[in-house]
C-alpha cells in the first residue's frame, strides 16, 4: 500500500503527524516512525542534504572508515562525490588517509566525471609520492580519454612533480586512444624542465603511437620552438617524419628544424630519404631550398642535393 505522512505544527508547539496507508488514516506508531526514518535517510542519501555536518559527525565518531562506510550506502555517484569533497575539504587528513581515499574513489565510483572531480580535488592537497601514484593509477584506468587527460594535465601542472612520476604519466598518455588528447599530455610533458633520458625515450615512443600527422606535427613543433634541442631529439624527429604520409606536415616540421637547429651532415641521409619519398614536388623543393641555405652543410652534401 502507498504510505504518506503529513506533519503539521500543533497549537502547543509540537508537531502533529497524520499517517496514511492508502486512503486510510492509521496511528503514527513505532512502525510508522521507523518507516519515516528510513524514508528520510533515503532522501538524505539521494540528495546530499546536510552532507557537511554528516561527514564531520561520521569522521568524529568513526574516522575515515566511518565516512567511507556511509558513502558505501549511497547509490548516487553525484552524492558520493559531495561527501568525498566535504571529507577532503575538512583538511588535516594524514598521508595514509589520502592514499586510502585515492584507492577508494575509482573502486567505488562508476562515473569518470565524478572520479575526476574527486581526483582533481585531491591534487589541491599536499600529497606524498604514494598518494600521487594512486591518483595517477586511478586516472590511467578511466575509460574516458577526456577525463583521463583532465587529471593527467592537472598532475603535470604540479610543481613538486619529479621525473619518477613524469615518466609514468607519459606512459599513460601512450595508452590514450585519442590522438588529440594524447598530444595535449605530450606537449605538457615537453614543457617540464630537465626530462630524464628514460622519460624522453618514453615520450618519443608515445609520439610514435600517434597516428595523426597533424598531432605529431603539433608535438614536434612545440618541441622545436620551446628549447634548444639536442642531437638525440633531432635524430628522433628525423626518424619519425620518414614514416609520415603528409608532405605538408613533413615540410612544416623540417622548416622549423632548419630555422632553429643546425642540421649536421650525419642527418643528411635521413633528410634526403624524406625528400625523395615526397610525392609533391612543391614541398620537396621547399625543403631542398631550405637545406641549400644552410651554411653548415659540407661541400659533399651540397653536391648531393644538386644531384
Amino acid at each position: 500500500n502507498r504510505r504518506e505522512v503529513l506533519a503539521e505544527p500543533a497549537s502547543d508547539g509540537t508537531i502533529e503527524y497524520q499517517f496514511y496507508e492508502g486512503r486510510r488514516r492509521v496511528d503514527f506508531d513505532d512502525n510508522a516512525r521507523e518507516w519515516l526514518a528510513d524514508v528520510l535517510l533515503e532522501v538524505i542519501r539521494s540528495t546530499g542534504i546536510g552532507a557537511e555536518g554528516r561527514v564531520k559527525r561520521f569522521y568524529t565518531k568513526g574516522g575515515l572508515d566511518g565516512v567511507l562506510n556511509e558513502v558505501d550506502d549511497i547509490r548516487s555517484d553525484f552524492v558520493s562525490s559531495i561527501y568525498l569533497s566535504e571529507l577532503l575539504g575538512m583538511g588535516g587528513l594524514s598521508d595514509a588517509e589520502l592514499v586510502k581515499v585515492a584507492g577508494y574513489v575509482p573502486r567505488e565510483l562508476d562515473s569518470d566525471h565524478y572520479i575526476t572531480t574527486i581526483l582533481k580535488r585531491m591534487l589541491q592537497e599536499d600529497l606524498d609520492a604514494e598518494s600521487v601514484s594512486k591518483v595517477l593509477q586511478a586516472a590511467a584506468n578511466m575509460d574516458s580519454d577526456h577525463y583521463k587527460t583532465d587529471v593527467l594535465k592537472e598532475l603535470l601542472d604540479r610543481r613538486d612533480l619529479d621525473n619518477k612520476t613524469v615518466d609514468p604519466i607519459i606512459q599513460a598518455a601512450a595508452n590514450i586512444d585519442s590522438d588529440h588528447y594524447a598530444t595535449i599530455i605530450l606537449k605538457d610533458a615537453l614543457d617540464r624542465p630537465n626530462l630524464s633520458d628514460v622519460a624522453f625515450n618514453n615520450l618519443m615512443n608515445s609520439v610514435a603511437k600517434v597516428d595523426s600527422d597533424h598531432y605529431v606535427t603539433e608535438t614536434f613543433r612545440s618541441m622545436l620552438r620551446n628549447r634548444d634541442v639536442s642531437d638525440k631529439v633531432v635524430e628522433a624527429i628525423m626518424n619519425r617524419i620518414e614514416y609520415m604520409d603528409s608532405d605538408h606536415y613533413r615540410t612544416l616540421i623540417l622548416n622549423d628544424l632548419f630555422e632553429n637547429q643546425k642540421i649536421s651532415d650525419k642527418y643528411f641521409e635521413s633528410l634526403l630519404r624524406t625528400v625523395t619519398d615526397m610525392d609533391s614536388d612543391h614541398y620537396a623543393s621547399q625543403v631542398l631550398t631550405k637545406l641549400l641555405r644552410n651554411k653548415d652543410i659540407s661541400d659533399e652534401t651540397y653536391s648531393k642535393v644538386l644531384a
